[in-house]
Order: structure tokens, then sequence, then C-alpha cells
């Protein structure tokens, strides 16, 4: 049946693509078989979800000045010590890995216990973590390239239900289902609405469009790019073992490249302006590393990348069934390709250096590919949609 859908398209289906195809209905269908529970925000069974969260080490003593987040210090006061973080000395290159973050060749732990997530900004050096202690989850700053000690700047605990109560150092609390971490501050989700808490600032509320929840794990620059990731929830739908299979048959769809299965989409703060992206939600029921540290590129978290740069903000995202690897602006909407393989790319490596630039690295087959600036790329080449529509023109 699938090979008649590719001819019917005028696409080839090479006896590879089969193996692939068939490989995968077999991982849908052990999923579907074994009602296999994913890593969704504020589930009972999931690993504590935050931002690029990864088990981390680290190599120079750190402390808190606020233990157990329950200081009466003022908003004004953890800002005013966030504020006076001082400047890097220099550039900052965070390395991440399985077993944590490097920053500048230093592996970086924290004495209090094991960091269990983190998000960064090579930028600014701005570094958010989380740390687990035996009954909490304690939230800390930091920043890359100086000498300044940690700052706690909340607690987050998990409720009998699921469900997790961030408590700032400062005397707020938010409750939500899950929450993730950002290089300056947190996030905290609940349904359709979400909270975000920067030191010194507040909490600000950010509303979530029906049909969907915050993803768990933010991969991109939430406070400089305006833009957070959102995840369609399915939670309401009740589904039956057929409606699982439908939906398990629909991923399969969109990983031959037959039909769309947009799960994720980035949305503006502000403007509340949506940008969806054609990766299914069944890859995040796995693990963010493979059993050899290896990046599992069927998870969400290493498709959709959403970064700032001089020239503005963009994302880039591994699409289509892993095939097609846009670069997107976020002030126009341009989408280009940076590269294409019909039989997959099966990795995708995004740094961005202290300038801002941002570089794209993929493997395709025995080769590689490589875009120096990420940026100029997208001003040189056209829009995804001009493409089809020459395409289509061509046709009739």
């Amino acid at each position: 049946m699938m090979r008649s859908q590719y001819q019917q398209q005028g696409l080839p289906f090479t006896d590879e693509q089969a193996g692939v195809a068939v490989q995968n209905m077999r991982t849908q269908m052990a999923k579907f078989s074994g009602s296999i529970m994913g890593m969704r925000m504020g589930g009972a069974a999931s690993a504590m979800p935050v931002a690029q969260a990864v088990p981390v080490a680290s190599a120079a003593p750190t402390g808190s000045g606020f233990p157990n987040g329950t200081s009466a210090t003022s908003e004004a006061q953890i800002g005013a010590q966030f504020a006076a973080f001082s400047s890097k000395n220099g550039p900052v290159d965070i390395e991440y890995r399985s077993d944590g973050f490097v920053v500048n060749g230093q592996v970086y732990v924290d004495p209090e216990g094991r960091i269990s997530g983190c998000a960064y900004d090579v930028m600014t050096g701005d570094i958010g973590y989380a740390v687990s202690a035996p009954s909490s989850v304690e939230i800390k700053l930091t920043r890359g390239g100086t000498s300044v000690q940690p700052l706690q700047i909340a607690t987050a605990t998990q409720m009998p239900d699921g469900s997790w109560q961030v408590a700032t150092t400062s005397g707020k609390i938010m409750n939500g289902t899950g929450f993730a971490v950002l290089p300056d501050g947190v996030l905290v989700s609940r349904g359709t609405v979400a909270f975000r808490y920067t030191p010194g600032k507040g909490i600000s509320n950010i509303t979530v469009p029906k049909g969907y929840v915050l993803a768990a794990f933010q991969h991109g620059n939430v406070g400089a790019t305006g833009y957070v990731l959102l995840e369609k929830s399915y939670a309401n739908q009740q589904a039956s073992q057929g409606d699982d299979l439908m939906g398990d048959i629909r991923s399969l769809g969109s990983i031959v490249g037959i039909g769309k299965k947009e799960d994720y989409a980035l949305m503006n703060t502000s403007t509340g302006q949506l940008y969806s992206f054609n990766v299914d939600i069944e890859g995040k029921q796995g693990s963010l590393f493979t059993r050899d540290n290896g990046q599992n590129m069927q998870h969400y978290f290493w498709r959709i990348y959403w970064l700032d740069t001089p020239s503005g903000p963009i994302a880039v995202s591994l699409e289509d069934g892993q095939r097609h690897v846009y670069i997107t602006d976020l002030n126009t909407g341009k989408k280009v390709v940076a590269f294409s393989r019909s039989l997959g790319v099966s990795d995708l490596s995004v740094k961005q250096a202290n300038d801002g630039t941002v570089s794209l690295s993929v493997r395709l087959g025995f080769d590689r590919g490589n875009v120096a600036d990420a940026s100029a790329f997208l001003q040189e080449n056209k829009d995804v949609k001009e493409t089809q529509n020459l395409s289509d023109s061509s046709k009739s």
C-alpha cells in the first residue's frame, strides 16, 4: 500500500526506505502494545522535565546564598544579585553531552547534589541548572566565563499527585504540571497557561492556545527570542486502541513522507504568532540519549532549535521524517531548506558562536554537510513556499 502511495505521488520508494518504514512501524506497534508512557510534563512516571534536561557533572565547588529556597530575600535583592554577575571574560564554549556539560573545557559540578538539568546562552554566558536534592529540586543560576558563585532562585517540590510546586527564593509560589529551567529563570506549565519567573522581575503569565501545552524540553533561547515551544495536547482525547493505532499510522506516514503530523510549534509570547513543525509527538517516548550516549534523533529535543542572532531570531528544524533540515526566520516566517536527503538526515548539530553566528552540521549518509552562517544562508535562498509554487507551476 505504501509503495503504491509513493508511486501515485511520483516518488521513488527503495528497498532501504521500505526497511526503514517496516522498522518504524514495528517500533510504533511495540509502543502501542506495551502502553509505554511518554515523558509528558507532570506524569508520575516521568523524569523531572527541564529545559535541556540532562545529567551533568562539574569541577569547581559552588555554593548557594539561599539554603533550601526559604529565605525571605526580597525580589529586588535577588534581582540585584543576579544583575551583579560579572560579565564573561572572553568567549564561552559550552559542550553539551549525555553526562552533563563542560564550560571552556572544565566539567561543572555542584557540591549540593547531582545536576539533573540545565539551559544556557553562550552569548551572555548565562546558565540555569537544577540540582536534585533528597526531597526537592534546587534551581540555580550562574555565568560561564566568570568566577561568580551560583545563585539559588527557587526550589521545586513534586506533590503526591505528580504536580510540581515551585517556590522562589523571594517567596513567590507557582503550581503546575511541570517546569523548565531557563538561562535566566524558570518556566512553569499548567494547562493553557505558563508562568515565567525572572529574578528581579517576578512572574509573568503566558497564555497557551487551546489544544497545546508547554513542551517539557525547551532547546532554545526563550528570553532573547521571545518564543517558547508548545506541544499538541492529546490528554483529553481518551483515544481507543483503534484511535491509537491510527495515530501511529499517521506518525509512520509523517516519517516516510506521506502527510504531516505537526505536533510542535513555536509561539511568540508577546504576539501569539505560531510556527508549526512537522515533527511528531511519538518520538518523545524515548530518552534524550541512546545507550551509547548518542543523541536520540527521534526525540523532538534534538530536532527543534531556536536562537537569537544579530539578524534576528531563527529556528532550525529537522522535519518530514528527518528528510529535511529547515531554517526559519521567526520575524518574517521565511523558511528555507538547508539540507535534504530522501533516506534521512541521521544527525544534526547546531552551534552558536560568541558573536551570535549560528552554524549547522549534518550527517548525510557517509558524508557531512555544513552551513557556516545560518542567517546568511536564510537570506541567500528562496522560501520553500516560492519553491513549491514554482514546482507546481512546472507540473501544470
